[in-house]
């Protein structure tokens, strides 16, 4: 393709533009978005974010050319200038975005919500786990549900009493499931310490519980923001 160089270019200049007004942008390598969080103009390398915390440099030839993993293509985000919000419709939104994600209908390549913990029980039970995976699963459902309830509870005063009840609720469940999360991601950790034996079945029923446990939490959760929404509705 002729103009990809071009369109690399064009995306080099969105995200250096966007990072000289101090607002981070999005970049997809693979399968994987990552948060650009700085450049070098004359080594023309972004810098994105990695795991641990840390940053990893990418060059601007190699902006969407990972066709190694089976995804190749150049995607950014760019965010626009800040605007005012109402944040009690922002959160309203969320809730109700959250709440289509809980129950939103699998398919036969990806599964979904309280679906994609049943389907990560039965993969667990019968062997079926890989270690990276596993760990992968584990780490980015931990961080979600972290910051779910951080969220809940910053949003949760901006609420009428019964509402804000409600939200807070939530958030305790969506802290008793990282906790969970928590210790089976200690037993796959990424890179760092040894996993345990994946073919011990000790320890895939050990898992399996604590993605039960979990996903309780999780269901519970649902329902706090399920009567969180209906009390906004009256």
């Amino acid at each position: 393709d002729g103009e990809f160089p071009e369109r690399q270019q064009q995306a080099w200049e969105a995200i250096t533009a966007s990072l000289d007004r101090g607002t981070p942008a999005i970049a997809r390598f693979g399968i994987f978005y990552w948060v650009v969080k700085g450049y070098h103009e004359k080594k023309e390398e972004i810098y994105i974010s990695s795991w641990g915390g840390g940053v990893e440099p990418v060059s601007l030839e190699d902006l969407g050319t990972l066709a190694e993993v089976g995804a190749p293509g150049l995607d950014i985000f760019i965010f626009g200038a800040p605007r005012q919000v109402d944040p009690v419709a922002v959160a309203r939104e969320v809730i109700e975005l959250a709440l289509r994600e809980a129950h939103r209908p699998s398919t036969d390549t990806y599964h979904y919500g309280l679906d994609a913990y049943d389907h990560w029980m039965v993969e667990l039970t019968a062997g079926r786990v890989d270690g990276f995976g596993q760990a992968l699963t584990a780490d980015l459902v931990f961080e979600r549900r972290t910051m779910a309830a951080e969220y809940l509870r910053e949003a949760a005063p901006r609420f009428p009493q019964q509402v804000s009840a409600e939200l807070l609720r939530a958030g305790q469940y969506y802290d008793e499931e990282v906790v969970s999360l928590t210790t089976l991601a200690s037993m796959t950790p990424m890179g760092m310490g040894d996993s345990v034996d994946l073919e011990d079945p000790e320890n895939l029923s050990r898992m399996v519980a604590l993605v039960r446990a979990a996903r309780a939490s999780e269901e519970q959760a649902v329902r706090a923001l399920e009567e969180a929404l209906e009390e906004m509705n009256r």
